[in-house]
């Protein structure tokens, strides 16, 4: 969906990671450092010299979903360097945090897969996405999935987060 060149002027707006690791839940499992890699939350950069990528990726849904969008999707910039990784897990987090109720996450693919080793997103246990640079991998919020070790190199996504406060799902997704 983006060309290497479009990925190269995305990740200019990514000048703001911190380390996070956040805990994880998964069929009564509780993993307290269920990840580790450096985050920038999106909240407050959807502007003028960003929307672009937003509405690429935005419309990009609406088309193979069939959704009306209400609000930009939630997003952030994640980078992972050698050792990090993401335990197998769910994004439907609202039934526990009390938040809005998540439909389906989003990730470009910000970094050419042949610079890195490891660092795979495999969803379901056995769906393993391409790590073609510019890719869009789309997966429901009830869909287990982890992103194994980085073992060489560093890896950077741009995620997005689609709940209520989103879209307007006119059909079933998943």
């Amino acid at each position: 969906l983006f060309t290497e060149s479009e990925c190269s002027e995305i990740l200019k707006h990514c000048t703001d990671l911190i380390q996070t690791n956040w805990s994880v839940r998964l069929d009564g499992n509780h993993s307290k450092i269920g990840s580790s890699l450096k985050f920038q939350d999106l909240h407050d950069y959807y502007n003028e010299d960003t929307k672009w990528f937003f509405e690429r990726v935005m419309d990009w849904a609406a088309d193979i979903l069939d959704i009306k969008w209400k609000n930009p999707p939630h997003g952030g910039f994640r980078k992972y360097d050698i050792g990090d990784y993401f335990v197998k897990h769910k994004d439907n987090v609202y039934s526990k945090h009390g938040a809005a109720e998540r439909y389906f996450t989003m990730s470009i693919q910000l970094t050419d897969g042949k610079l890195y080793d490891g660092c795979d997103i495999i969803a379901d246990d056995n769906f393993i996405f391409q790590k073609e640079i510019g890719n869009v991998m789309l997966w429901g919020a009830n869909i287990a999935h982890e992103i194994t070790q980085l073992k060489s190199g560093e890896r950077s996504s741009l995620v997005f987060f689609s709940d209520t406060n989103h879209v307007d799902i006119k059909k079933t997704l998943f």
